[in-house]
């Protein structure tokens, strides 16, 4: 008795220790914090998320094994067909479907072999997918949109995020000299607000200027107003109260920002020739022009068949006093009714000319002449000179009044004409209403030129003076002013809308001084002119896609090897003879190639006319080099 209980201590120790003695260690049985989160299934882009994790680490094709769901046991499925449909399983069964992924082993206290441990690496990467998705915001979405307690604030505050989180606030551009290039400074992921003020101010930015972008304000497309609602509802009067008057809702205009074109608008901005937007009020004096067309084209359309009437009257009446009239006769009268009135208009016409021609007409019906001898002997002297004046003016202001009362006549019977013109449907006007407006024209000129004055203020005329009128013209602009905020410039056509890298070229002149510079710089190489050190200048990076041009060499015979006269130049072939700058005569250049030729490395003679090297000052005690030696075997063939 007392050996089994021995015996069956014995084997209590071994099943409660490992075989190095130590006591294995106990298993938590606490439930995880997540087991709420776990009943519910995963979302379509979570699921598709951790799908596209786990292809890019399985290497053994574990996605595509089959095996028995836990809870149902005669389907067998794989983890990829329950990750493609989340919406079928829950977060629970999906994760008592990856322990059937784990490796199996006879022996649980052996060594993993490398497919094993590529399973055992694939499930713990899984799991610790599954908890952050479990402790994500994604799943408590979803338990808030399934939760029948949840208010309207809490639903309206999940699309809301903060503004800083949506777009970059900076970017880096560089300006060279040929054309500009833009590039973002940061780009903000999930979470990260990107490029902040402390950094910005510490970013190292060497040659490039650190711009800051101000985003519009992005509208959800829940919130995007349609047509439809900007219908203003009717109010609808009681009858308890006639007397309250009918009152639209005011609506509330935005304040102007970045391409924001109000609630009245739901497309792209339209731009016309002038470089301006057409906004509300455009639209709006757009309609109501074209309802004012539309009344006008009735009203025409109405006086036209009145005017018919009003002829088949006529015609009825004077078929009436004359019984026995043709339509020939009928066509006779109209005639002389017709030549009636072109004689009125024309005479109104002549009454203007002959009223401008330096208001002669009024001087027989003024005799001022003669009013002034009958005073000479009864008003002194001083007077006199008055009384000229003021008949003078008197005159003056009478011809004036005289020309405009014909002017108001000429005017009538031009308004006349043109109104039974255009009736008949007759858009270019008669000889007639050309000589009339011209001779309306012409007197109004000549009254402005007389400059009229006004009675309060005597001493300023009316029309301004030549001054200030050239002043008012060269106010007007030559060329239509752009728009507000929403125009587009005229070199900058597009609009940057991408986080890409963008090249813009640089202008023409930058391109023309770059040439003009390249030209002026190979023109002083092949003149052999020495050249003159300039300003160092950046290199500028040349674009990929542009091909070399060359220019053919056409050597000069009158160039010369170096300057003559310098410090390295070779002298004329007589010493004592003077040397020109043109080169003079042929110069003898040796071959330091040629051993049979004559000098130090031939026969040892020296060349006709030349010195020697003459060394600068610095080289006064420096030993010449060694002449270089011809015979050897390296040049021989």
């Amino acid at each position: 008795m007392a050996a089994d209980l021995q015996s069956k201590k014995r084997k209590r120790e071994q099943s409660a220790s490992d075989p190095d003695g130590r006591p294995f260690l106990k298993q938590a049985r606490s439930e995880s914090p997540l087991r709420d989160t776990e009943d519910f299934p995963l979302s379509d882009s979570d699921a598709h998320k951790i799908l596209t994790v786990l292809e890019a680490i399985d290497t053994d094709g574990l996605l595509d094994r089959l095996f028995k769901l836990p809870t149902a046991a005669n389907t067998r499925t794989s983890f990829r067909a329950l990750l493609q449909d989340p919406s079928k399983q829950s977060l629970r069964v999906v994760r008592d479907a990856l322990k059937q992924l784990l490796p199996s082993s006879s022996q649980p206290r052996a060594l993993l072999s490398i497919g094993a441990s590529n399973q055992q690496r694939f499930y713990d990467f899984a799991q610790g997918l599954f908890d952050e998705i479990a402790a994500d915001g994604s799943n408590k979405a979803l338990l808030k949109r399934d939760s029948a307690f949840l208010s309207e604030d809490e639903e309206d505050a999940e699309h809301v995020l903060p503004f800083e989180n949506r777009k970059r606030k900076y970017a880096l551009v560089q300006r060279l000299p040929t054309g500009d290039w833009w590039s973002s400074a940061t780009i903000p992921r999930d979470g990260d607000v990107g490029l902040t003020k402390a950094a910005a101010k510490a970013l190292s930015i060497k040659q490039a200027e650190l711009v800051s972008i101000i985003p519009s304000q992005p509208i959800p497309p829940e919130e995007m107003s349609l047509f439809s609602s900007l219908k203003p509802q009717a109010v609808i009067k009681s009858r308890e109260d006639p007397k309250r008057s009918m009152t639209l809702p005011n609506k509330t205009l935005p304040a102007p920002k970045l391409l924001d074109y109000g609630v009245y608008s739901t497309f792209a901005p339209y731009f016309d020739s002038e470089g301006t937007e057409i906004g509300n009020d455009q639209i709006h004096q757009v309609v109501h022009e074209s309802l004012q067309r539309r009344k006008a084209r009735a009203l025409r359309k109405q006086m036209i068949e009145k005017q018919k009437r009003l002829e088949q009257a006529e015609a009825a009446t004077h078929r009436a006093l004359i019984p026995n009239a043709t339509g020939a006769d009928e066509q006779a009268i109209l005639a002389l009714e017709k030549d009636a009135d072109m004689d009125v208009a024309d005479s109104a016409a002549q009454d203007v000319s002959k009223a401008m021609d330096g208001l002669s007409i009024l001087q027989s019906n003024f005799p001022t002449e003669e009013a002034l001898g009958n005073l000479q002997g009864h008003v002194p002297e001083n007077e006199m000179e008055v009384l000229k004046q003021a008949f003078k003016a008197l005159r003056a202001e009478i011809g004036v009044s005289e020309l405009l009362e014909h002017n108001a006549i000429a005017l009538d019977n031009l308004i006349r004409m043109q109104r039974d013109r255009l009736l008949k449907l007759d858009y270019t006007p008669s000889d007639l209403e050309r000589q009339i407006a011209s001779a309306i024209d012409s007197s109004l000129s000549l009254l402005i030129s007389l400059r009229p004055r006004n009675t309060n203020r005597p001493d300023e005329s009316v029309a301004p003076s030549a001054a200030i009128l050239r002043a008012l013209h060269r106010s007007i602009p030559a060329t239509p002013t752009s728009g507000w905020r929403g125009t587009l410039a005229t070199n900058r056509p597009t609009s940057l809308r991408d986080d890409a890298t963008m090249y813009v070229k640089a202008t023409a002149r930058a391109q023309a001084a770059a040439t003009a510079a390249a030209a002026n710089g190979s023109m002083q190489q092949l003149n052999g002119a020495p050249r003159v050190p300039s300003t160092p200048t950046p290199a500028t990076p040349v674009s990929q896609n542009s091909p070399y041009k060359t220019t053919p060499y056409h050597p000069n015979p009158n160039y010369s090897y170096l300057p003559s006269g310098g410090p390295f130049g070779y002298p004329s072939p007589s010493p004592g003879a003077p040397m020109s700058a043109s080169g003079g005569g042929p110069r003898v250049i040796p071959s330091m190639m040629n051993p049979k030729g004559s000098g130090v490395h031939g026969s040892g003679a020296s060349w006709p006319g030349y010195p020697g090297p003459m060394p600068p000052p610095y080289m006064g005690k420096m030993q010449p080099p060694p002449p270089l030696r011809t015979n050897s075997s390296f040049y021989k063939q």
